[in-house]
């Protein structure tokens, strides 16, 4: 028998060492299961695609920020989710501000059905709610980030906290989101 699989911390300890390897073994490991979670929220091949590229390299990235004591996917996919949401977002946003003539004259007008519209809405609509139960440390830094759109170092200044801890605290609230809303999904 070969050498033993290392889990994903080891190899978690490994990439913040800057071995190559151990990104690709975690982006071999996950990517279908990303693939799969991105799907939920975002339709195309293509665009699901993207946003596992933008995921992952986000996550490595950031890997640094990682908190061990949650597992690497809930981590991982809460940066998939928000990769997905901010893409159904920004599409959104350019057709509604997208004048009627350049619409007319586009082939590949790109618009969320009435359906994407309602689950957008309505996601946001959970995630308010859920958002109400987080402890307090987390969930000031949270809406001042996912509600009110504030950048990271407006939302230290408005506390009056360090950057990193705006960084840790938002990232926390993400892990507890997700978690919560996969809770109230299967329900």
């Amino acid at each position: 028998m070969g050498k033993k699989a290392l889990g994903d911390k080891d190899l978690i300890i490994k990439a913040l060492q800057n071995d190559q390897t151990a990104f690709r073994t975690l982006y071999d490991r996950h990517k279908s299961g990303l693939y799969t979670h991105i799907s939920k929220y975002v339709q195309g091949r293509e665009d699901i695609e993207d946003l596992c590229q933008e995921s992952f390299r986000k996550a490595f990235e950031q890997l640094s920020t990682y908190n061990p004591e949650y597992k690497f996917t809930t981590w991982l996919y809460s940066i998939g989710a928000h990769a997905a949401l901010d893409y159904l977002k920004r599409q959104k946003n350019d057709v509604m501000a997208s004048p009627l003539a350049t619409q007319a004259d586009d082939k590949e007008m790109i618009s969320l059905t009435p359906e994407e519209e309602l689950v957008i809405v309505e996601m946001a609509e959970e995630v308010k709610k859920c958002l109400k139960s987080l402890q307090d440390i987390y969930r000031k830094p949270a809406e001042l980030r996912f509600l009110k759109e504030y950048g990271y170092e407006e939302i230290a200044k408005e506390l009056g906290i360090p950057l990193n801890t705006v960084k840790i605290r938002i990232m926390r609230a993400k892990v507890a989101l997700i978690t919560m809303l996969k809770d109230t999904k299967h329900k």
